[in-house]
């Protein structure tokens, strides 16, 4: 601020202004946060009704830790195998 508008008053339409700015803001804000809101309901929804991945997880996942289960018995006979040699 320079010294000669330093004692002037601020003009008659800018506390409306501001406020006017200040509630559209708010407004912008609150449909933002609806639609992010509608769009995690939406993906929720999809997630609710939709089985598959955990239908196929349940399939595979205890066919792939028998098999690393195998895996480890054999690597664990190697390794003592390695390290004792006779």
């Amino acid at each position: 601020m320079t010294e000669k508008n330093a004692g002037a008053a601020a003009p008659k339409g800018g506390r409306r202004a501001r406020a006017a700015a200040g509630a559209g803001l708010g407004l912008s804000a609150l449909l933002g946060a609806s639609a992010s809101a509608d769009a995690a309901q939406l993906v929720g929804d999809v997630a609710a009704s939709d089985n598959r991945l955990f239908i196929i997880l349940g399939l595979f996942l205890p066919a792939i830790g028998w098999v690393l289960f195998n895996m480890a018995v054999s690597f664990s006979i190697e390794f003592s195998e390695f390290v004792e040699p006779s």
